[in-house]
């Protein structure tokens, strides 16, 4: 599985929040976020003041087996727990998300000065990739401070049937403390990103 991200450690901010470049297709980083932003910047990122709620991000979402969210990372354990919800290949996943936040310190427009200044270090492939909508240079992230999971069996006669799964079948999958059932579902206390919004345009900035 790919990595998402803890927004509790400031490495990881590194690899995935704004200023950071990473490819779209395997949802890993190709440049730190301090190459662009500095350090300061990546503090920035982490600051009460860069960081407001989100209300309108969708909140419940049904899975198959290849459940994204919305912006950008891949959420964890899914693939894990759906494995333990059910041996057939006809199971969803219901995941409602916690309260969402959004952290972006800086404006597009200044991060495009950055890039346009900064363009010509970035390493050769990564620049490539950046032109070529391979890879994408973060503007601005979500996170949610946890996830609730309720599993069902597709039934070809009820339509879905809920699969009571506890917190002791996955909590070694999710590697996750606090784990805890709730009315048949389990809820991940775990902070985590959720995606990205990507500076846009960067054809134009950036040189071949």
């Amino acid at each position: 599985m790919p990595p998402t991200g803890d927004p509790t450690k400031s490495s990881e901010w590194e690899k995935f929040g704004p200023g950071a470049i990473v490819k779209r297709d395997s949802q890993s980083y190709e440049q730190r976020a301090q190459f662009l932003i500095g350090k300061k910047g990546v503090a920035d990122a982490q600051s009460p003041d860069a960081i407001s709620p989100v209300y309108f991000f969708k909140r419940k979402l049904i899975s198959g087996s290849n459940f994204d969210a919305s912006g950008g990372y891949t959420l964890p354990g899914v693939a894990d727990i759906q494995a333990s919800a059910s041996k057939t290949k006809d199971k969803e996943v219901e995941v409602e998300l916690g309260n969402v936040y959004k952290s972006q310190p800086l404006g597009l427009g200044e991060l495009n000065q950055i890039l346009a200044k900064k363009a010509g270090s970035i390493y050769a492939g990564t620049r490539t990739n950046v032109r070529r909508e391979k890879s994408d240079v973060v503007a601005a992230v979500y996170y949610t401070d946890g996830i609730t999971y309720t599993f069902h069996e597709k039934s070809s006669t009820a339509g879905s049937v809920k699969v009571d799964v506890t917190s002791a079948d996955i909590s070694a999958e999710l590697k996750a403390k606090g784990v805890s059932d709730i009315n048949g579902s389990v809820h991940v206390p775990t902070k985590v990103f959720l995606g990205y919004e990507p500076v846009t345009d960067v054809k134009n900035v950036i040189p071949r």
